[in-house]
């Protein structure tokens, strides 16, 4: 299992809608296991509410009464964290992962406005070998990144489908995906700019929100759930209401966007760039590095203002590119696969190296999902981000270079 990156995926919904949305996203993951379920890590519930010394832990406990337990006891001023054993379809195994939902006054310090989140629970989320023939123990890098990036895709989108849009509620606006890493070289510290996260969901068709709050995060300084549920003419109102020629800095590989995200931690904490109020990280624009890439506030706001299907049709032409290098790789890696189904004797092969990595992030695959409840689900592997499609949209529609 892997022991280094684990995705952590957020999603917003108004406050008043919380815990139905934590209920039913805790139904469409939860997954019953089948034959002994003591072989797995049971599933459990802890609720604490603030200025209430008894806390509430179930350990094991069915879904059912896990469920009821929420309804009857979380507050304004309650937290809940569920741990729910999960199908991993793309992997073929059970994990046991935590749902996390914190209410506006859980915590003294005040934050306003807190996500719902999943992340790894007794398990991790994602497996880091792949079983092959013993005649493929040889397996070239490219070969093996495509192979993890397959099932790590497959289940990453499954789970933000579903966390997200369980059903056709329209509970939750909007969700993100972003890594933590345990030796930092990849950590996500909160849900960061959704143009540089790895996975995106809308409410809607409305896309161009990613952008929106992405300036919102970047230039004003704003924590994206506490911004998440503003509406569109919100928040063009705010891009507006920056000076013209305003421009913001966007990371064009996962490199720079640790460096920023590290840079982000370091304001967060300065007595002069800390943001003045729960809802903000910082009171300043981010800092830029020579790499990034600009955004400008006109771009931004001729986004705001393109019809959401003529942007929906540059994003999918725009993951529609050819990638050969990737075509490749993944064709010798169902060969593989298949070959893996007849073998004899087979092995495991690590696939989630520094090397791995790397490919990964320079030519996963890009996938726009138009979900049958109506939103809108852009993903790629959780070593990449969402940038690069994002840029080369906007060139086929001409508003950047």
């Amino acid at each position: 299992m892997s022991v280094v990156s684990e995705p952590y995926v957020y999603a917003y919904a108004d406050e008043a809608d919380k815990v139905d949305a934590y209920v039913a996203a805790l139904s469409a993951l939860h997954t019953r296991p089948p034959g002994d379920k003591d072989a797995l890590p049971t599933q459990h519930i802890h609720i604490s509410t603030l200025g209430v010394e008894e806390e509430i832990y179930r350990d094991p406990i069915s879904l059912e009464e896990m469920i009821k337990l929420i309804r009857a006891h979380l507050t304004p001023t309650s937290e809940a964290t569920a741990h729910v054993t999960v199908h991993m379809h793309g992997q073929d195994w059970f994990a046991n992962l935590s749902v996390l939902c914190e209410a506006a006054g859980c915590h003294s310090e005040g934050f306003a406005v807190q996500p719902l989140t999943v992340s790894h629970g007794y398990t991790y989320m994602f497996l880091t070998e792949v079983e092959v023939a013993a005649s493929h123990e040889a397996l070239p890098v490219p070969v093996g990144a495509a192979m993890l990036a397959r099932f790590a895709q497959q289940d990453i989108e499954n789970i933000l489908r579903r966390f997200c849009a369980p059903d056709a509620s329209g509970r939750v606006k909007a969700g993100g995906v972003t890594v933590r890493d345990k030796d930092r070289r990849m950590e996500g510290f909160w849900w960061n700019a959704p143009l540089e996260l790895s996975a995106t969901y809308n409410v809607d068709l409305h896309v161009a929100r990613d952008v929106a709050l992405s300036w919102l995060h970047l230039h004003d300084g704003d924590r994206v759930e506490y911004v998440a549920g503003l509406s569109l003419d919100a928040l063009a109102a705010r891009v507006e209401a920056a000076p013209k020629g305003t421009t913001i800095g966007l990371a064009p590989t996962m490199k720079l966007l640790i460096d920023h995200l590290g840079e982000d931690s370091d304001a967060s904490d300065h007595e002069e760039t800390r943001g003045l109020h729960a809802g903000a990280i910082r009171r300043v624009p981010r800092a830029r590095l020579p790499e990034d890439e600009e955004l400008s506030r006109e771009q931004v706001l001729a986004i705001l203002q393109t019809p959401p299907e003529v942007l929906l049709q540059a994003l999918e032409a725009a993951a529609a590119v050819p990638d050969e290098q990737w075509a490749e790789a993944e064709r010798r890696a169902l060969e593989a696969l298949e070959a893996a189904k007849k073998a004899e004797q087979k092995v495991a092969i690590k696939v989630d190296t520094y090397a791995h990595r790397c490919f990964m992030e320079r030519h996963a695959p890009y996938h726009v999902r138009r979900l049958e409840t109506g939103g809108v689900m852009i993903a790629t592997h959780c070593y990449r981000h969402l940038w690069p499609l994002w840029s080369e949209a906007l060139r086929l529609l001409g508003i950047r270079p």
